[in-house]
């Protein structure tokens, strides 16, 4: 669906077009979960890859798919990572995540089953846990050109 990032400050979440160089900026609750259901169920906006934040997501998958198998270990970016694939009617996910203690992921595959299969695919590298992240990150600055938009919610 395009090239596409969100900034969330704890009150704002803006979303910003890299394609068409636009954004929208929209009041949003205080917290992360909050905002992703809110501005998801409002706006359809989709988060990607927005399950490992929710406390439920072990649970959220053994509910929803239909067969869960471990794969094997594979190796991705140098760390030993368990494979795990979910399957149900609709979706398959693969998730590989690291064989330590802190069992981070490393690769998640989301394949759609329906027409057209749209595909995700992300990789996470480079984890660096409880950092100090200066509160700019947070802010979107507008690029040269691009433009401030609205958008109607669905409700």
């Amino acid at each position: 669906n395009g090239n596409k990032g969100y900034w969330y400050d704890g009150e704002l979440v803006t979303y910003y077009s890299f394609d068409e160089n636009n954004y929208v900026k929209l009041e949003a609750p205080d917290n992360i979960i909050d905002m992703m259901d809110g501005m998801h169920e409002a706006y359809d906006f989709q988060f990607p890859a927005a399950d490992f934040f929710y406390p439920s997501f072990t649970d959220d998958i053994m509910e929803a798919f239909d067969s869960i198998s471990f794969l094997g270990e594979k190796t991705i970016n140098g760390k030993v990572c368990y494979h795990i694939m979910a399957v149900n009617k609709t979706t398959t996910v693969q998730l590989w995540v690291s064989s330590d203690l802190l069992s981070l992921p490393m690769r998640l595959i989301v394949i759609q089953k329906n027409s057209n299969h749209a595909r995700y695919e992300a990789t996470f590298s480079d984890w660096e846990l409880n950092p100090i992240i200066p509160e700019a990150v947070f802010e979107f600055a507008p690029p040269p050109n691009s433009r401030l938009i609205s958008v109607l919610s669905k409700s």
